[in-house]
């Protein structure tokens, strides 16, 4: 695909990134309560399509001539997070397979044990990505806004109509609105 496609829908990739980025985010958040193995782990396993997701529309983003180091960073940044989600991933499968574990294994009390350092372990990288995402929270926030200021009138209209679809799209199962970000931007005003 040509420079000029990436630039036509720049709008609708950035709204796609933000969306998809955001959920994820509200998702790694979300309390891990009374949750059995299978759920948790296809949890984990939508985190990193939302994930996935949201890093390809924002190579899409940065394909345009022009566009700022931060958006740039930013894919780095998801990326950092897929392999953080992809170990708590991992993780969370050897846990699962030990506490299911019986012949070629065998039975005994190291089996739970070790079952029980992969949740942990899990439950440490989970700590981390918290960390970082704390410490992305403002430049994300900064970013959003850039891209929407640096926008023309008719792109930014374009974005925030393709956010409220693609938010729509994905919220539906939560039943919550991800076009309120909870953020303080109120993304018509910009």
């Amino acid at each position: 695909m040509d420079a000029e496609h990436f630039s036509l829908n720049r709008p609708v990739h950035l709204a796609r990134r933000d969306v998809y980025y955001e959920q994820a985010v509200d998702l790694l958040y979300e309390p891990e309560t009374e949750r059995g193995a299978d759920e948790l782990v296809r949890r984990y396993e939508h985190i990193l399509f939302l994930l996935n997701t949201a890093r390809r529309h924002a190579k899409a983003a940065v394909r345009v001539n022009g566009t700022d180091e931060t958006d740039q960073e930013f894919c780095g940044f998801v990326k950092l997070l897929i392999g953080n989600v992809r170990a708590i991933t991992a993780m969370l499968r050897q846990q699962r397979y030990l506490q299911r574990a019986s012949g070629f294994i065998g039975s005994s009390p190291k089996i739970e044990e070790q079952a029980e350092a992969f949740e942990r372990r899990a439950k440490d990288v989970l700590e981390g990505v918290h960390n970082i995402l704390s410490l992305a929270r403002d430049t994300f926030t900064q970013l959003k806004k850039a891209n929407l200021k640096s926008m023309q009138k008719a792109d930014r209209a374009r974005y925030i109509k393709a956010r409220k679809q693609f938010a729509a799209g994905v919220e539906k199962d939560r039943g919550v609105s991800l076009y309120d970000d909870g953020l303080g931007i109120a993304v018509e005003d910009m």
